[in-house]
């Protein structure tokens, strides 16, 4: 298969690459050979009979584009054959039986017995002598992308053909050696296991396909505006069935973007390209640094930011609360911007926010912590950070850090093992403040990266199970993965733990 600019497979057209067409070796006639070494379409072979032999048949013959030769090997027989029925100086009259025999080694081809007609011709066809001392056929050859079991050639002897995976045998299957010295049946060939047609998702194109049969694969691509879900690659397997099933192309959906605090939201549409805005509940007014209208855009993200309502007479959230088994430092109060920040006592961890921020809608920052109780020791409880912790299969427990909205992870680990002698994998996570510096995006008119993670962490239907750990007690949970888009980094997943089922979307930054 030959590659092409992805340019000439543009606009959702069917891009069908050739492929090498191939007859195989087409055999050798007895008593000669074959010249000659290519066996590719319009390649050609010479025959060439042995000394002492003379040609009956065509002394080339040309591959052609339905994988057979043009014409099968030649026969050589001996150049002093009977070729003659008259004697010289003489001739044979009506009625007159004329017998021939073969020399030692040599087969009678034909009639032993010719009687001379009235009509002056003899009955039958006149007779040959083929054959060799030891009685064999030449070699009939091997078809592309076959095999021949035997290597028998002699008289009466049997070969049998076979085809690669995925081929369908054309052609006789087996062939005997006749006295003759030529092949029953006719020289077979392996014809690629045909597809079909693999089909158009709706909302979507075929963006490349370099053929419909064996070995060979389809791509697909959606229309703009909507998110390819499934294998974006199919192949035609050797049972003539396209592997996999045809992936699904569905509008693209941000999301629910939510509402914020004292605030309403209009617009439940949220799908590309439709707009949701806000306002504020009487009372209370918009920040400026929020946004009244945000659009769903084409990676599945909201533009803007959440706005937040605030009421002008309070400058100070409530009291978020002590953890049960755990402590709160509130040194610098609850006004707006203050942070705090929570310890467990020995023998717990915290699962939560290890600090929260009082923010300008006088809402706190994360998710209230818990202390639960555990015997791995309590590990460092960096700020600006939310903890999840949870059984992982073949990991033990594992805590998992993310950094709070405005915060990014600057270093440390992302997640934590706890070891058998109390203490943690990894070090200390470190949030900083700000954004996490983006990659250059490429020039125009070049493909975007594909993320480099592992096939088989993001794959369709892949299953992660596990439990954590809620009011100190272990829960069950099953994460699926639906979908993953390895361009713009967009995974979907399945939360569920017997009782509920959350359908969770987000993007994944790989670095």
């Amino acid at each position: 298969m030959r590659n092409v600019s992805s340019d000439s497979c543009a606009h959702g057209s069917l891009c069908l690459l050739p492929t090498a067409i191939s007859c195989g070796h087409p055999g050798s006639p007895i008593y000669g050979r074959t010249l000659g070494n290519g066996f590719n379409l319009n390649n050609v072979v010479s025959f060439i009979c042995n000394r002492g032999y003379e040609m009956e048949g065509p002394a080339r013959a040309q591959c052609q584009a339905n994988r057979q030769w043009s014409h099968p090997p030649p026969t050589c027989i001996p150049a002093n054959s009977i070729r003659q029925s008259k004697i010289e100086h003489g001739n044979f009259t009506f009625g007159t039986v004329v017998f021939y025999d073969c020399n030692p080694g040599y087969y009678l081809f034909g009639s032993p017995v010719l009687t001379c007609q009235p009509t002056g011709q003899w009955d039958k066809p006149l007779p040959e002598c083929i054959g060799d001392t030891a009685g064999s056929c030449g070699d009939p050859g091997i078809p592309s992308q076959g095999s021949r079991e035997q290597t028998d050639f002699r008289i009466r002897s049997n070969v049998h053909f076979s085809c690669s995976e995925g081929f369908d045998l054309i052609g006789s299957s087996e062939r005997m050696c006749f006295p003759n010295g030529t092949w029953s049946g006719t020289q077979p060939f392996c014809k690629p296991v045909q597809c079909g047609n693999p089909g158009t998702p709706s909302n979507g194109r075929v963006f490349r396909l370099d053929g419909t049969t064996f070995s060979h694969s389809v791509i697909y691509s959606c229309m703009e505006g909507y998110l390819l879900s499934g294998a974006t690659t199919r192949l035609c397997q050797a049972n003539g069935t396209w592997s996999g099933a045809q992936p699904n192309c569905s509008m693209i959906n941000c999301g629910d973007p939510g509402v914020p605090a004292n605030g309403l939201r209009y617009g439940e549409d949220f799908t590309i390209a439709q707009n949701v805005s806000f306002q504020c509940q009487p009372g209370y007014r918009m920040e400026e640094d929020g946004s009244p209208v945000r659009t769903c855009t084409h990676n599945g993200t909201w533009s803007g930011t959440m706005p937040m309502c605030t009421e002008p007479t309070k400058t100070s959230c409530d009291n978020p609360g002590t953890p049960r088994y755990g402590s709160l430092n509130r040194t610098y109060g609850f006004k707006v911007g203050n942070v705090v920040s929570f310890q467990c006592q020995p023998g717990h961890l915290i699962q939560g926010s290890s600090s929260r921020t009082c923010h300008p809608d006088l809402t706190w920052s994360g998710a209230q912590p818990e202390c639960i109780p555990h015997a791995c020791k309590q590990p460092e409880s960096p700020l600006h950070v939310d903890v999840v912790g949870m059984d992982l299969p073949g990991f033990g427990y594992t805590l998992v850090y993310s950094c709070q909205h405005g915060f990014f992870l600057a270093g440390g680990s992302e997640h934590r093992v706890c070891k058998n002698d109390g203490t943690w994998t990894g070090k200390m996570p470190i949030c900083r403040a700000g954004e996490k510096k983006k990659p250059v995006k490429p020039a125009t008119g070049t493909p975007s990266p594909k993320l480099n993670v592992p096939d088989d962490v993001f794959a369709p239907n892949y299953i992660w199970k596990g439990s954590y750990n809620y009011r100190g007690r272990k829960q069950p949970m099953t994460l699926s993965i639906t979908s993953f888009n390895s361009t713009t980094g967009r995974v979907n997943v399945s939360l569920s733990n017997g009782n509920m089922e959350l359908l969770l979307s987000g993007m994944f930054e790989y670095g």
